[in-house]
């Protein structure tokens, strides 16, 4: 889990973004959408118990929202 959160927040802690659903070469939005990929949005979703969640876990810094931080 804490994974994917750092790897969607990235761009923002980079600057390159000010939220992860901004930067195109993530899969934040794909995982948000009602749209069918590739990806097991499911499985992700509920690393982060539901979907309210997820988003509101990507507002902010990983070490901020309670999912644990390596750095």
């Amino acid at each position: 889990m804490v994974f994917v959160h750092y790897i969607h927040y990235n761009p923002v802690e980079a600057g390159i973004a000010s939220k992860p659903e901004e930067w195109n070469f993530s899969s934040y939005k794909a995982l948000i959408s009602n749209q069918v990929t590739k990806l097991q949005k499911d499985e992700v979703i509920k690393w982060f118990n539901d979907l309210q969640n997820f988003k509101y876990c990507h507002q902010k810094p990983p070490y901020l929202t309670g999912v644990n931080y390596l750095g």
